[in-house]
């Protein structure tokens, strides 16, 4: 579309060139008639026009046959470009669909499993993550390569869904529908993986296809009419392509001193709080950890002078949710003293203890506490300041957080 466009604008150009390469003799004439003889007119604009053409006839077949020489010779080195570039987009294209791969259900009397199969046994993915169904999004199962050939799960639903990276990092999206259809959908170069997300009445098939591509099918016989249902579904899924680790703390880990880092750290897991890409536990250990750093810290924490911005009104909201979903309320009566603010930090601290030996909370009920722990630490730690002594303790506080959230080993 680009080179189009840039053919219309040469050829725009051609015809002022044409134009000018036209009116040269003319004006000239002109210029020449005003400087040596004034205004007068001694015959007609016309008659006069006619009898310059015919004086520079030779100018003008010399001028007019350079320039249709120059534009012949453009169209035909764009038509040449254009061809390499189709030619080179071609071999590109199947150079990923060399690397692009297949899932098939391969049953026998004892067990049904889902293979992963390649064009070439070498070949293998990496970041596969299997939803079993749509809203499968808090444990998928991940493995982090699998090799053609393979097993990647025993099959035990009719539908299921995977996502995974090839070998040269193209993205896939993989759909297993009601026991028969198949879709295979690749994220293009600079593709939107989270469109379409919202708005299905105003479902654009165009634009889908700009940013996903099909592959596995035989050309001119696919059809969309199962896309909608399919991007519908896997709303949740595609979200999980693009919100990955590192974009979800990006603050925190651009942060370049230690009063950056936890002015963001809170702030950053409070925004991804629901969208499933953290555990809860991890979350809570996450907070664990910062807070014996913050207590072990506390002298090189600015808290005199930052007492009078906190927004008491909604700490004691989110200490009133704490104490609505099981846990004993902390009286915050005396916020002017900086010792009743440190008894705050270690009030939360001790909720990340209590929330591990309290079986006889919900789940729903210890992620309201810990969701309004962090908001309580978000408040604080946005007027806080920390000094740059502890500036050195940044790369450790980043390194601990990361393995923290990543890690699939810490206990509920």
């Amino acid at each position: 579309m680009g080179n189009d466009k840039k053919l219309k604008v040469n050829k725009y150009f051609l015809g002022i060139f044409i134009t000018l390469i036209l009116m040269f003799p003319i004006i000239m004439k002109i210029i020449q008639h005003i400087i040596f003889q004034g205004f007068n007119v001694e015959q007609s604009p016309f008659k006069s026009v006619v009898n310059i053409i015919v004086q520079n006839f030779s100018f003008y077949a010399t001028a007019l046959s350079i320039t249709f020489t120059v534009f012949v010779f453009n169209q035909t080195e764009h038509q040449r470009i254009e061809t390499e570039r189709k030619l080179k987009e071609k071999e590109r294209e199947q150079l990923k669909d060399k690397y692009r791969p297949t899932f098939i259900v391969e049953e026998n009397n004892e067990s049904c499993n889902i293979k992963l199969l390649m064009r070439d046994n070498d070949l293998y993915l990496e970041n596969i993550k299997y939803y079993r169904y749509p809203d499968d999004l808090r444990n998928p199962l991940k493995i982090s390569n699998l090799k053609s050939g393979e097993v990647l799960a025993p099959k035990d639903n009719n539908s299921f869904y995977i996502t995974a990276k090839t070998q040269i990092g193209e993205n896939i999206l993989f759909g297993y529908l009601n026991n028969d259809i198949k879709i295979h959908k690749y994220l293009k170069d600079h593709g939107n993986a989270i469109y379409p997300r919202e708005g299905f009445k105003n479902y654009n098939q165009d634009e889908v296809d700009k940013n996903c591509g099909n592959y596995n099918i035989v050309e001119g016989t696919y059809h969309n009419l199962l896309d909608q249902v399919f991007f519908y579904n896997t709303i949740g899924i595609r979200e999980k392509l693009v919100f990955n680790f590192s974009n979800a703390i990006s603050s925190t880990l651009e942060s370049y001193t230690a009063n950056k880092f936890f002015k963001s750290v809170f702030k950053d897991i409070l925004e991804e709080f629901n969208s499933d890409l953290f555990k809860i536990n991890n979350i809570r250990e996450v907070m664990k950890y910062l807070l014996d750093e913050i207590e072990a810290q506390i002298d090189f924490i600015n808290i005199d002078q930052s007492n009078q911005k906190f927004n008491y009104t909604y700490i004691n909201t989110q200490l009133e949710i704490i104490n609505k979903n099981g846990l004993k309320k902390f009286d915050i009566s005396f916020y002017n003293k900086k010792d009743e603010l440190i008894n705050l930090l270690r009030y939360l601290k001790s909720i990340t203890t209590v929330l591990i030996n309290h079986d006889d909370l919900e789940f729903m009920n210890k992620k309201n506490i810990l969701r309004s722990s962090y908001v309580i630490l978000n408040e604080l730690f946005t007027h806080l300041d920390v000094n740059e002594v502890l500036d050195d303790r940044i790369i450790i506080y980043k390194t601990e957080v990361c393995n923290i959230l990543q890690s699939e080993t810490i206990p509920y």
